[in-house]
Order: structure tokens, then C-alpha cells, then sequence
């Protein structure tokens, strides 16, 4: 019962609770209607606050009523202030659509077997490949992850979900093009028409620098004149894509061509100014690119059957504009550089994802000279080649390969060197073999390599009388 303004006393509506919370502070809270059901209300009340006093408090409670939609406004906050590439817009919307089509409200139905069967359903509706779904599961997971680190739930549910097989159903791989290949595209590119907003010369150098560098479409596109400093590209940290600085170097003969066609450009603007990568022209500019110089090929007595120039050849791989990146990548891997040194020029996260389609090669460089064994199509002759192809019925172009000096027999016979033979012979003069070391430390210095811990011993070693 209660009073009311005149003094009158009344039957209140609903029963109130009157207890002491867990500061011994009286509370007067609301309850029900019915007498028992409050009785039940009352008792949870003095049990909380009863859990309060004992340092028992489950510190998740009220995170686990609020609805999940506002949890994710805040992970998108929190992906913002940590400057995330377009500050998370993509990943939280992928999480969503899955929370929206699983019906989710609240952290309790952050149940695994419900979000998978969630996907299975948005995969069948919007025809997602195998990695756009892991696409969406790893944002879902992503978003666990956070709750968990910013203390909203105990523990991550979904910790064991594990992606799709890949493999299994590929849609859009990209494929490495030849060095002939790209001196055609290069030939054709720089006489062509603008595309894109880019002129065919400022497509013929974007193009180049990607097949040089291995650089994104992104990173390219956030390039300004200062970025090209003393033969090395450098991009700050909010140009990449994994948010950290990089510093890419150019090979010595793109340098020293690259820098003519760079002063025409004015400094603080972009390099390759306009909406081609936001809008994704730029793949469609390539595409076009290739048309014009696969003709140019064929009128050059290329064979009309070939994948040569390609959009798509017959194995179902593309030549779109991250092919140049998968082609930088492939020649870096066949001059013979570590799995460790092509994940540092590709700046992927792990070594796995470079070694499952790039490396096979064991043997180390490092990045100036691995960048210096890149071919430049730019200066291949296509006419000889042209020539040469139509009177020999031969294809292709085969690079001229140089390797390292290595110590290791089994290394030098694997890489095709001759073994020196450091016997002495009739009618020839004796050479030591210190003098053979020292020639051949030497050579190596002069093609620019780094010399073995076996040179450096011997060069400080004295000869014993």
C-alpha cells in the first residue's frame, strides 16, 4: 500500500522490494504484481547483493543483457581508433549479416552450431564462394575475440570454428605472367589511349613498379613523388594494408629511368592521381591493355591457341591487376630466395601463406639484390623475339640465370656451377687454393653478393711456413 498526495492510502499495483544493497544502502526497486513471483525477485536481489558483499560478483552480467547490436558499434569504434583499413567498415558488416540472418540479440545466442548453419544459409542465397564465407566466419570470430579482450564475456565460444577448404572451390586465382608477356603488356601499354584517368605512360609505369615491387593496388594508389626516396619506395604505416611502415626497394635500372618521369610530377599529390582503385578500374583498364597487346603478339606471328595475354587462360586463372603482385612474387621465388626473404618482400602475416604459392626455392638473398634479379620485361627485344619465333617455331623467352657462390658441392651441382678443380696438371702453373677463394670472393663481390663465413675465415688467415 502507499499514500497518496491527499493522505488517502491505496493498494499500489505491483509489489516493491525493500532491502539493503550491497553498499548497506536501502533500496526501494519496483517489482511484479503477483506476490510470489515477487517473492522470488526479492530473493534474487538480496542473493546479488549477498554476492556483491562476498567479492563473488559475476562481472558479466550486464554485458550479457546488453543487445548485441550496440556491441558491435563499439568494435567498430574500436577498429577506428586503431586506424584499421577503412576502419573496419567491411569486417563488421560481414559480422552483422551473419548475427542478422542467425537472428542473434544477445551474447547468449552466440551459439557455433547456430552461426554455421547461419552462413550455410547466406552462402546458398548470395552464391558465396568457400573463402567469402571464411570471410565471414573470421569477422564473426574476430568480433568474439574482441569481447573476450575487452572483458564483455567470459570466454570465446567460437574459438573452435574452424574455415572451409579453399581449395575445393577456387573462382578467382590469379596467375604469374611470362617476362615475354609483360614486355608485350609494357610495348603496348605505353602507346595506348588514357584509361582510367591514367595516360598509357603513367599505366606503363604504374605497371612496371608493380611487377618490380609487389606492391597492392592500394599502395600504389596512396604513392606521391616523395615516396620514391634514394631507390626505394616507402609507404607510412596508414598505406598498407597490414598498417605497419615498408620500405620497398627498386631495382638500380627502374630507378635511375623512373626518376625522368617523376619530376614532371608535382610534389604532396598522388602519383597515380583518380577513383582507380576505389572503383576497381584499374583491372578493367589492364584488361584492355592486354587485349591491344595480344594483338600486337599475334600480328607478330603469335600462335592464336596460346593463354598468352589472356584475361583468362585455360587453366581458369586471371591476369587482373593483383596479378602483377602474384608475378613480382613468382620471379622473386624463382631467383632462388628463402621462403623467409619472399614473405619479407611480399609482407605477408606468416610464412605459410607466402610458401603455399610462391616458394620452393631454398637458398637467400637479401631484398636489394633479390630485387635486382627481377627481370625487367621493358628491355626484352620483342622484334628479335618475334623473328626468332617465327623462324624456329619456339616460344617464350629463357632468362639468363646467375646464382650465388656457394660453398655447399651439393648446392654449386644443383644450380648447374662447375666444380673448380684445384689439382695441379702438367704444364700448368700451380694455383693455391687461397688464390681461387680470393678470385672467387672477388667475382661474387662484383655481381653484388655477400661472401660466405669460409671467405671471411680465409681472409684473415695466414699461410704457416
Amino acid at each position: 500500500y502507499y499514500k497518496d498526495a491527499s493522505g488517502v492510502r491505496k493498494r499500489a499495483p505491483r509489489w516493491y522490494a525493500d532491502f539493503l544493497d550491497a553498499n548497506g544502502i536501502r533500496q526501494k526497486v519496483p517489482l511484479v504484481a503477483n506476490k510470489e513471483a515477487a517473492k522470488i525477485l526479492l530473493a534474487d536481489l538480496e542473493r546479488q547483493a549477498d554476492r556483491t558483499r562476498s567479492g563473488l560478483l559475476d562481472r558479466f552480467e550486464e554485458w550479457r543483457k546488453v543487445p548485441l547490436s550496440r556491441h558491435l558499434d563499439d568494435w567498430k569504434r574500436a577498429l577506428e581508433s586503431q586506424g584499421v583499413a577503412d576502419g573496419g567498415s567491411l569486417t563488421t558488416k560481414r559480422a552483422r549479416a551473419l548475427l542478422g540472418e542467425c537472428k542473434a540479440a544477445l551474447i547468449r545466442d552466440l551459439v557455433p552450431s547456430r552461426l554455421m548453419e547461419a552462413l550455410e544459409r547466406l552462402a546458398k542465397r548470395e552464391d558465396l564462394s568457400l573463402q567469402t564465407q571464411n570471410f565471414y566466419l573470421g569477422s564473426i570470430k574476430q568480433f568474439a575475440r574482441w569481447l573476450e579482450s575487452d572483458g564483455r564475456i567470459e570466454a570465446n565460444p567460437l574459438r573452435h570454428l574452424k574455415g572451409k577448404n579453399v581449395a575445393l572451390d577456387r573462382r578467382h586465382d590469379r596467375r604469374a605472367f611470362s617476362q615475354e608477356e609483360a614486355a608485350w603488356l609494357l610495348q603496348a601499354t605505353r602507346k595506348a589511349q588514357t584509361r582510367a584517368g591514367l595516360t598509357g605512360e603513367d599505366r606503363f609505369w604504374l605497371y612496371r613498379v608493380a611487377l618490380a615491387t609487389g606492391l597492392r593496388a592500394g599502395e600504389l594508389g596512396s604513392l606521391k613523388p616523395e615516396a620514391f626516396d634514394d631507390g626505394f619506395v616507402v609507404l607510412g604505416a596508414k598505406q598498407t594494408k597490414n598498417r605497419r611502415e615498408a620500405c620497398q626497394p627498386l631495382p638500380k635500372s627502374l630507378w635511375e629511368e623512373i626518376q625522368d618521369w617523376l619530376q614532371g610530377k608535382p610534389k604532396g599529390e598522388l602519383v597515380w592521381p583518380g577513383n582507380w582503385v576505389k572503383n576497381r578500374s584499374a583491372g578493367k583498364s589492364l584488361r584492355e591493355d592486354l587485349s591491344e597487346a595480344r594483338q600486337a603478339w599475334l600480328f607478330q606471328g603469335g600462335n592464336p591457341e596460346a593463354d598468352t595475354l589472356l584475361w583468362e587462360d585455360s587453366k581458369g586463372l586471371f591476369g587482373d591487376f593483383h596479378a602483377l603482385r602474384h608475378t613480382a612474387i613468382t620471379w622473386a621465388e624463382q631467383t632462388g630466395a628463402t621462403v623467409k626473404t619472399l614473405q619479407t618482400l611480399a609482407r605477408h602475416s606468416t610464412a605459410a601463406l607466402t610458401m603455399n604459392r610462391y616458394a620452393k626455392a631454398p637458398k637467400a638473398f637479401d631484398l636489394i639484390g633479390l630485387v635486382e634479379r627481377i627481370p625487367d620485361p621493358s628491355s626484352l627485344p620483342l622484334e628479335a623475339i618475334a623473328s626468332v619465333k617465327m623462324a624456329t617455331g619456339t616460344f617464350g623467352v629463357t632468362a639468363p640465370s646467375t646464382a650465388p657462390l656457394l660453398p655447399q658441392k651439393p648446392a654449386i651441382q644443383r644450380h648447374g656451377l662447375s666444380m673448380i678443380d684445384h689439382s695441379p696438371r702438367m704444364g700448368e702453373g700451380f694455383s693455391s687454393p687461397l688464390k681461387q677463394v680470393v678470385s672467387s670472393k672477388k667475382q661474387a663481390e662484383g655481381e653484388g653478393f655477400e661472401p660466405t663465413d669460409a671467405l671471411r675465415h680465409l681472409r684473415f688467415s695466414r699461410p704457416v711456413h
